[in-house]
């Protein structure tokens, strides 16, 4: 049959350059010069490139803030008490200002909006740090934060039972949203935690749903352990 090719006009002359009709065959001049494998690869390169800073820039976006800072002072809040520690004083179902009452002591104070596993974990584990130093008078507490008082009562035992801290009291606000607006909680992070010290938070912790992880509770311990040092 011959070698039958087609034919295209050429850009630079008038005249026809022909092109073979399969890939089977060597690439021609032609398209060697439409297509640069260097160009091919520096445009991947790039692509690559922006991709990995995009997936940085997101990565710092997630870090959230709620709270009050390092060096301010955490004033007084009223709050009910439903569960736990039955060796403070305060019987479940009493309101009273908790923080009052623990005065000057170091303190890690826990606001949740939603209990599981994962805050019970981190309420075992600092349980077992305020245990070890009951000398050092360190003391710990959960307030969970909700407008549903039964829901918040059913989620305290709740939590007293997963996380069988014996020393950890479980409160909910008796203030609803002025309570809140003073200690400057996010609406919308799930878990704040104010680590202080004679009244001044020395260290702040918060974190977005699901973001509670061992590494995040590792953080937290280490500063509990820090301010009694």
């Amino acid at each position: 049959m011959g070698d039958i090719r087609r034919r295209r006009p050429s850009p630079m002359t008038k005249d026809f350059e022909y092109l073979p009709d399969t890939l089977s065959t060597p690439p021609t001049p032609f398209l060697m010069e439409r297509f640069p494998m260097r160009k091919l690869l520096s445009l991947t390169v790039a692509i690559a490139i922006l991709s990995v800073a995009g997936l940085a820039s997101a990565a710092k976006v997630v870090k959230v803030e709620s709270g009050l800072k390092q060096g301010e002072t955490i004033g007084p809040f009223y709050v009910t008490k439903f569960a736990g520690n039955e060796n403070d004083g305060v019987e479940d179902g009493k309101t009273l200002c908790y923080r009052c009452r623990l005065g000057d002591r170091p303190v890690v104070a826990v606001f949740a909006r939603s209990v599981d596993k994962n805050l019970a974990k981190l309420i075992g584990e600092v349980d077992k740090v305020v245990a070890k130093n009951q000398d050092k008078k360190l003391a710990s507490f959960v307030n969970l934060v909700g407008d549903d008082n039964e829901q918040l009562k059913k989620d305290a035992q709740k939590l007293v039972k997963k996380s069988h801290a014996k020393h950890i009291a479980v409160l909910a606000p008796a203030e609803g949203r002025e309570g809140w607006d003073k200690l400057k909680l996010n609406d919308k992070v799930d878990l704040t935690i104010l680590i202080y010290k004679d009244g001044k938070i020395v260290a702040n912790h918060a974190f977005a749903a699901g973001k509670l992880d061992k590494s995040a509770i590792a953080s937290v311990i280490a500063d509990t352990d820090k301010m009694l040092q």
